[in-house]
């Protein structure tokens, strides 16, 4: 315990560890804060009002899709009119998007693009997305007759297409939640956790090195027992510092929002989660349930990112080797994503993505297995990123044991 505690202290006694602390008191504390304070502010007229009655009034409005009367010209004027607006909305409706009920997709929109896929430019101005792309059922229908027509109806393509129109329409929408909170606790969330992992790179990218600028790893070297106790600590502590990280930069956020705000809403479905960031997603679940499982990849990815930098600390020797590699890695679906400008293997098994897990949600992706099985993303990552912590926890005790141990004799 001795030791754990003098590894421990190293650590902290980093300039790195007051920016670390400096950046989840802002990530954790100031933006949620903030927003609850609008809330109960700007918003104070509304609060008069039970939500369900809101709820009740903006659900009557939003079961036709908004503004497909309109020629694109129109819907262009009425854009620049409104530059301000999250998304261009009908007069009648405008009123809802300054209350609490702020739920920047309506029903009506969620259900239209899960169905049919953006309606040219008339949904969302300078949208891109075309409603032939393979994301709504009616295109995942119209390229499964295609195969099904070429009697490709027992290739794997089509098994995988039939899946995912199977589990996006069990994934249905269903009425209109009152999401704000976890809306913002998703956006805020979000955001942080690259940084985070960036400075947690930093901070211990001089584990081990800094044992050889000192000289002090012969001390701790010096018998079998301080060898293994040495490396055992350090990887505790750097285990520590990533899980722990993610932990409360995910629940600080998260005891404001649904403490001082409202945890209503925990049971919506998850494509009603924000603008556009899960209107594709096949998986059913409710924003609670999406939330643990970010919790989950989120402290599997800190864990691995602490174990990465903590390997080529050791590897290299050198505290600036080893924050530029991790560093490299840390963003590697940033690189594969500017050389192939899309997603490929590279940009979905990184940990960019593993930090974000609005990226594995939020579209269907899958994998073949031997015998016309499919691993779905989540699964594959949750197995992608411990099979990746597991090797680096290898190689740091084979490195450790085999190099570290007997150089110190010499």
């Amino acid at each position: 315990m001795g030791l754990f505690a003098y590894e421990g202290r190293k650590l902290l006694r980093n300039p790195l560890t007051l920016v670390l602390l400096a950046v989840l008191l802002v990530a954790g504390l100031a933006q949620p804060l903030y927003d609850v304070y609008q809330y109960r502010t700007v918003n104070q007229t509304y609060q008069d009002r039970n939500i369900e009655q809101i709820i009740a009034e903006y659900e009557k409005m939003s079961y036709s899709p908004l503004l497909t009367s309109m020629s694109g010209s129109e819907y262009q004027a009425l854009a620049d009119e409104r530059e301000n607006q999250e998304r261009v909305v009908p007069d009648e409706l405008l009123v809802y998007f300054d209350t609490p009920i702020n739920q920047y997709f309506s029903l009506s929109n969620v259900s239209f693009y899960r169905e049919n896929g953006y309606a040219l430019s008339e949904v969302l101005a300078g949208s891109s997305e075309g409603s032939d792309r393979l994301r709504c059922v009616q295109s995942l229908k119209r390229a499964m007759n295609t195969l099904a027509r070429n009697g490709q109806r027992d290739s794997y393509e089509y098994l995988v297409l039939e899946q995912q129109v199977d589990m996006m329409e069990a994934a249905g929408v269903t009425g209109v939640q009152y999401n704000h909170f976890w809306v913002e606790l998703e956006e805020t969330t979000s955001g942080i956790m690259l940084p985070l992992a960036a400075v947690l790179v930093l901070l211990l990218s001089g584990a081990f090195s800094r044992e050889y600028d000192t000289g002090m790893y012969r001390i701790l070297t010096a018998t079998p027992m301080g060898k293994r106790r040495s490396m055992f600590c350090k990887v505790g502590i750097s285990l520590l510092l990533g899980v722990g990280t993610a932990l409360l930069a995910l629940l600080l956020p998260a005891a404001i929002y649904l403490g001082l705000g409202t945890p209503e809403g925990w049971n919506a479905p998850l494509s009603q989660l924000g603008e556009g960031w899960f209107t594709y997603t096949p998986y059913d679940l409710q924003v609670w349930q999406y939330f643990l499982y970010k919790l989950l990849f989120v402290c599997l990815g800190m864990a691995a990112v602490a174990l990465m930098a903590s390997f080529f600390s050791l590897l290299t020797r050198s505290a600036l080797y080893a924050s530029t590699v991790s560093l490299l890695l840390l963003f590697t679906a940033y690189g594969a994503l500017f050389v192939t400008d899309s997603d490929t293997v590279f940009s979905w098994f990184s940990l960019t993505y593993a930090l974000n897990p609005r990226m594995i949600f939020s579209d269907y992706v899958s994998f073949w297995l031997p015998g016309d099985g499919i691993l779905l993303y989540p699964d594959a990552m949750i197995i992608f990123l411990v099979v990746l912590s597991g090797l680096f926890l290898l190689l740091i005790w084979l490195w450790y044991s085999r190099c570290w141990g007997n150089r110190s004799h010499r």
